[in-house]
């Protein structure tokens, strides 16, 4: 069976390479085969060196973005989030603190909540959203010593989050691209693998056992690689 459209690009990899060995082994090999024959063998190899290649290169242009870019980018998000929640706690205790002998001593709970873990367990997407909101709250309560300072640096690491959300997001856009190019250029393979066995099959007519050795058996989930058994043909030449 060739390599379907559906295939993973490591399947599809071996099924390119054993065609292009068998058409190399053929032209060493097969004496019964014509010069015009060889010829042609030769031109399929490079055609299908050429989907090799762009096999090879969408794969390690997915895997090189997924490693460096799509890495990078998600560890700030997930180290934003933990010093993010790391500078809410602070500034309630803090805050708790310095206000509680003033007109407001629960100030803090107004500010960030009653329970902050239900502010810094929000969703990660939202929960820079909600720290610029509890920000918009401080003027609802009496100064303090660092008020202002901490006001800042709060709105200043919501806002690195949302940066670097905003960033992975247009990382996964980036990363779609790619997947999709991998895609497309196993399947222009898996094509260029049919288009050889219609070749074949009418270079060598009744000769099938012989084309179906240019071919590797397509891995498919939960089966075994079929049998030839023992009552397969010999491999018939011209």
């Amino acid at each position: 069976m060739i390599a379907t459209p559906n295939s993973s690009s490591a399947t599809m990899t071996r099924a390119l390479a054993h065609a292009m060995h068998a058409l190399e082994a053929a032209r060493a090999m097969d004496k019964d085969l014509s010069q015009e024959q060889r010829d042609a063998m030769g031109a399929d190899h490079d055609a299908l060196a050429v989907h090799l290649e762009k096999v090879a290169q969408a794969e390690a242009a997915l895997e090189r973005f997924r490693v460096v870019d799509g890495a990078r980018l998600q560890a700030r998000v997930t180290v934003g989030d933990g010093a993010l929640d790391r500078g809410v706690r602070a500034a309630k205790a803090r805050m708790r603190l310095e206000l509680q002998r003033t007109a407001l001593p629960q100030g803090a709970d107004r500010v960030f909540g009653e329970q902050i873990a239900e502010l810094i367990h929000s969703e990660l997407r939202l929960e820079p959203t909600r720290v610029l909101e509890a920000v918009a709250r401080f003027a609802d309560v009496p100064e303090f010593p660092g008020k202002a300072e901490m006001l800042a640096d709060l709105r200043d690491r919501a806002e690195r989050q949302q940066a670097a959300l905003a960033e992975r997001d247009a990382g996964e856009v980036t990363e779609a691209g790619l997947r999709s190019a991998l895609v497309h250029a196993v399947a222009d393979a898996s094509l260029a693998l049919y288009q050889l066995e219609k070749r074949l099959l009418e270079r060598f007519p009744r000769q099938r056992s012989y084309v179906r050795l240019f071919f590797a058996a397509a891995e498919r989930s939960g089966e075994r690689p079929a049998s030839s058994g023992a009552a397969e043909e010999s491999p018939q030449v011209p």
